[in-house]
């Protein structure tokens, strides 16, 4: 036994090299160093422990390893017994080999071999009988999941070629075709003339590279009618990674897309609705601001009318504000906001911002701080980022602290190619919860509970169309609750990003 023990290499070697375990391990896509040193090496210790009494038959926790990997690589019950004799014919061949032979000996490594080998085909059967268990509920449970789906989704099979393999019942009721009508033909046939050309090329490519494609398709019923389907399109492939055909998954989202048709019908003639009105409303309105102007302006007007003239003409602006606000809002919701893009001189636009905003500023005794330009530029639409400029500018001075300071921060990203601006106030700055809304029509957050700073509520929307839309930038907010908030915004500086 001691013999045996320090000749284990030799045995393992012998076992492991012999024709028939080479060839039951290629068949089977078994590592052959994997099979070496993760069971066979402790299957020899195993035995040798049984030949020296200080193990008991069976007790070999790496046998029940093994076995189940064969189970796994589906290894038969005649390939177990050829690998087990294997090992029995290598253990006697050395016993000879070293003249150790006895019929003594033999005889013993013939029982324990005999013994463990009976053992072993049980625990194989059992560990079979459970795979075959597990198989059975697997196919059960891919029934029941195969029976949800073909009850809740439109499926569809085809073959390379766009051929129609399969269709459930889903897809029968829905497109209006029976199944013998369509199995056999191209899926072209429920193909909308609306759809272009491109999107199934596009479709196609994708499936083809063996990537799933999602998206929502308009569809051909067989009478003619429209029906909106958002797909999922899975490649199926072989054991050898080579497309074999496609699976089709789709649930009809025809409701659901007719119904946001209609929504945005519906704010199309609202924005015309508002665009109109709010032409209508500036021609009174200037009429009034007019008048308001001529009799205060007056020398026989009484003071005690001047009063009245002048809140007339301070409701009066409001409303005019108001009102170009909801035209501007409008015309960009219906998309009919004209631009005019250009390089422009960042400096000379706050240059005349100043200009405009000097009074306001000079009412709360506030400092503009504006960033050291010379000769900077950037593309853009020059009256919408003014407008964007004075809109928060504005909203800063607002809120900022009498004799106080609004700062307005420049650079220029390299980098990343992109324009920064922040415009920072000195106020109390903005609760966390109210961030998300800001930029939401007719927000004005926290004024319109206190009352004390009049807005219209679009001037924040409006910007961020501007900006994020119309000059594929980005705007956002950073506020401090202890010392005011700052809004940033970012404008690409690649003309192609902004085209």
């Amino acid at each position: 036994i001691q013999l045996i023990e320090k000749g284990k290499e030799v045995i393992l070697d012998s076992w492991v090299s012999r024709n028939e375990l080479q060839k039951i391990l290629i068949i089977k896509k078994i590592d052959v160093n994997l099979f070496t040193n993760t069971y066979a090496k402790d299957v020899i210790d195993y035995f040798i422990c049984v030949l020296n009494n200080t193990k008991k038959i069976g007790d070999c926790p790496v046998m029940h390893q093994m076995l189940s990997m064969f189970a796994e690589k589906n290894i038969s019950s005649q390939e177990i017994f050829m690998i087990c004799a294997l090992l029995k014919r290598s253990l006697i061949s050395f016993t000879f080999q070293n003249n150790i032979a006895s019929q003594t000996l033999v005889e013993h490594i013939n029982y324990i071999m005999d013994e463990n080998f009976s053992g072993v085909i049980k625990i194989y059967d059992d560990i079979i009988n459970q795979h075959v268990k597990n198989i059975q509920i697997q196919e059960r449970k891919f029934i029941e999941y195969t029976n949800a789906i073909d009850l809740s989704t439109i499926v569809v099979k085809t073959d390379l070629n766009g051929i129609v393999t399969h269709v459930n019942d889903s897809f029968v009721k829905v497109s209006g075709y029976e199944s013998s009508e369509i199995i056999g033909k191209s899926h072209s046939i429920v193909q909308h003339n609306d759809t272009p050309t491109s999107f199934y090329e596009d479709l196609w490519k994708t499936i083809l590279s063996k990537n799933v494609w999602q998206g929502t398709i308009k569809n051909k019923k067989k009478n003619g009618d429209a029906y909106y389907v958002y797909t999922t399109i899975f490649p199926l492939l072989d054991d050898n990674d080579t497309i074999i055909e496609f699976l089709s998954l789709k649930n009809d989202v025809t409701d659901l897309v007719l119904a946001t048709q209609k929504a945005q019908e519906a704010e199309l003639t609202k924005s015309q609705f508002l665009a109109n009105m709010s032409h209508e409303l500036r021609t009174p309105l200037n009429a009034i601001m007019g008048f308001s102007q001529i009799l205060s302006s007056r020398k026989d007007t009484p003071e005690k009318f001047k009063d009245y003239i002048g809140k007339i003409s301070i409701a009066g602006n409001n409303l005019l504000n108001l009102v170009n606000s909801i035209l501007d809002f409008s015309k960009i919701e219906a998309g009919k906001m004209e631009t005019a893009y250009r390089v422009i001189d960042i400096k000379k636009i706050f240059d005349e911002l100043k200009i405009l905003i000097e009074p306001q500023l000079s009412k709360k005794k506030l400092e503009l701080v504006l960033p050291n330009l010379t000769n900077e530029t950037i593309y853009a639409d020059a009256q919408l980022l003014k407008q964007v400029f004075l809109n928060l500018i504005t909203n800063a001075i607002k809120f900022t602290h009498e004799e106080s300071t609004v700062s307005v921060l420049y650079t220029l990203d390299l980098e990343q190619k992109q324009h920064y601006f922040s415009i920072c106030d000195q106020g109390d700055g903005i609760k966390e919860e109210l961030c998300e809304t800001l930029f939401e029509p007719f927000y004005q957050g926290e004024n319109s509970k206190k009352n004390v700073i009049s807005g219209t509520g679009l001037g924040l929307t409006i910007s961020y169309r501007i900006i994020c839309e119309m000059h594929k930038g980005k705007i956002w907010v950073e506020n401090n609750e202890t010392s005011g908030a700052c809004f940033n915004l970012s404008i690409p500086s690649d003309l192609e990003q902004i085209l």
